[in-house]
């Protein structure tokens, strides 16, 4: 009979394993929402990290134009050439 009963328990144990593992599959709904709350607030401390860094960003933009730094509004470096580099030039074919 101790054999049955080893069998029984053995048994009855499996369903319950398979009820914990199946638990395990399908997180509860405020253990998803919980997961969601943190990963809005951890987004937020993001974005208003990106926003100070975009501000400093501009700032330093802003005063390299003031310093004169900036590519834009440069004149044109263009080199002229010499008669003799355009005879030199033309005489090749190009």
């Amino acid at each position: 009979m101790e054999e049955t009963n080893d069998g029984e328990e053995q048994s009855q144990s499996k369903p319950d394993e398979a009820k914990e593992e199946g638990s395990d599959d399908e997180p509860s709904s405020s253990s998803l929402i919980d997961d969601a709350a943190r990963a809005a607030e951890e987004l937020k401390v993001q974005n208003d990290r990106k926003d100070k860094l975009l501000d400093r960003e501009e700032k330093l933009e802003a005063l390299r134009q003031l310093s004169g730094k900036a590519e834009a509004g440069q004149p044109a470096n263009k080199k002229e050439e010499t008669p003799a580099q355009y005879a030199e030039r033309k005489s090749s074919g190009n």
